[in-house]
């Protein structure tokens, strides 16, 4: 029988051969909730994967995002919600279908709509400048 290893504490820098792993990102810290909901819907317009939660968060910390796996779910959740991504179900993926679903496991994957506010083009009617001047 295979002994398995206890978490081993290895700095964030290198795996656990001693490898310096990429280091391309810096924390990042965003100040308001709304912003790191950006942060996330930026990623996955910008990736356009299907992932399940648990890879998502993975890849959104190498790119030195500063909050944790539960915040994520409920940007993830808050995000659904408006419309702007949608989870789908695993094992029809897997067959090539796309299958909006509730249950475990489930990919996450960016809507059109999705893509329109994280490229900046949103079409909620509301605009970022502020006309009441004119």
């Amino acid at each position: 029988m295979a002994k398995t290893r206890n978490n081993c504490p290895v700095s964030k820098k290198y795996d656990r051969f001693s490898n310096v792993i990429a280091q391309g990102y810096e924390k990042q810290s965003v100040a308001s909730k709304e912003e790191r909901k950006q942060r996330v819907l930026e990623f996955m317009e910008e990736t356009r994967l299907a992932l399940p939660k648990r890879a998502l968060y993975r890849n959104l910390a190498y790119r030195g995002v500063d909050f944790g796996e539960g915040s994520l779910k409920n940007y993830l959740g808050e995000l659904r919600e408006e419309g702007l991504i949608e989870r789908i179900d695993a094992e029809n993926y897997e067959n090539g279908n796309l299958v909006i679903s509730d249950e475990d496991p489930g990919y996450w994957v960016i809507t059109g709509e999705g893509v329109k506010v994280a490229q900046g083009n949103t079409t909620s009617g509301k605009s970022d400048i502020d006309g009441s001047h004119l």
